[in-house]
């Protein structure tokens, strides 16, 4: 059973509504060029990581420390929902990122043919790690924060990995899937959810880059490979989204069907944004 607890008060924020290009602008940037240049219909997401931090800590700087009132204090802000509810979370954020290019006209590969391929399996990238963090400084306060960063089902983390006879397989591996799937591109997502200073929680971006230009190349000894030329940042947040509070409940405790609605609706308005963007660009 999930155990969650919610500390502190915060206050009610407000509900997201979907963004007109004006207001999209303003939230994030695309660079569509490529995309569009190279007439791509159909991508493969590679990877696919949340990033969720569950504690913060915050203490005011060691000069205030030193000379500041005696008023000063530490402040703790803390979530605890079981590891499930991240994996649940993460595959429905996935979605909603797989229809900005599906609703224009792109579409988006099943994953389970990535994941279910012998050569990535036999990788045995993880899924999920803890987190930990800092900054500080004589004059600036410190904030010290923990989490967990989760992949979609199935996807591991390869961007991370030290082992680099992983990443020559991965790198070997994916243009080949790319291509017999009929896909032009390859897309990373990696978002991050924070918490607000009033606790509120905050989808800090969802950032998309993309792996284009997908080329054979002679391998040597009569074989060829695949590889992808060209690569860099398709979308960007600018400015995240600050959520709302309305699944407070007494004692500091939450309710988590609300919690989750409520991360999902950020989502589904940064992806709202970005749809606008992809659509404005496609069209130009």
């Amino acid at each position: 059973m999930m155990s969650v607890l919610f500390l502190l008060t915060a206050v009610f924020v407000g509900a997201q509504e979907t963004p007109d290009l004006k207001t999209a602008s303003k939230m994030a940037k695309i660079n569509a060029r490529d995309l569009k240049k190279e007439g791509v219909t159909k991508v493969l997401i590679i990877e696919f990581i949340g990033d969720y931090i569950t504690s913060k800590e915050t203490e005011p700087s060691a000069m205030d420390q030193r000379w500041g009132s005696s008023a000063l204090f530490k402040r703790t802000q803390e979530i605890t929902i079981g590891s499930d509810y991240y994996e649940t979370l993460t595959n429905q954020v996935f979605d909603i990122v797989a229809g900005i290019f599906e609703e224009n006209g792109i579409e988006v590969l099943d994953k389970d043919i990535l994941i279910e391929n012998p050569d990535y399996i036999a990788l045995g990238l993880k899924e999920e790690r803890k987190t930990r963090s800092y900054s500080g400084g004589l004059t600036k306060k410190s904030v010290t924060t923990e989490g967990i960063k989760r992949s979609a089902s199935g996807m591991g983390f390869f961007s991370e990995t030290l082992k680099i006879g992983a990443i020559i397989k991965i790198n070997e591996m994916i243009p080949k899937i790319a291509h017999d799937n009929g896909c032009q591109a390859s897309l990373t997502v990696k978002f991050k959810y924070g918490m607000g200073k009033k606790n509120e929680p905050v989808l800090e971006y969802i950032n998309i880059d993309m792996k284009h230009k997908l080329d054979e190349v002679n391998a040597g000894r009569g074989t060829t490979t695949f590889v992808f030329k060209g690569e860099g940042p398709l979308f960007t947040t600018i400015k995240g989204i600050q959520g709302s509070t309305d699944f407070i409940l007494d004692k500091g405790e939450i309710d988590l069907e609300k919690y989750q609605q409520n991360m999902l609706d950020m989502a589904a308005t940064m992806a709202g944004a970005y749809k606008v963007l992809l659509r404005e660009a496609l069209s130009e």
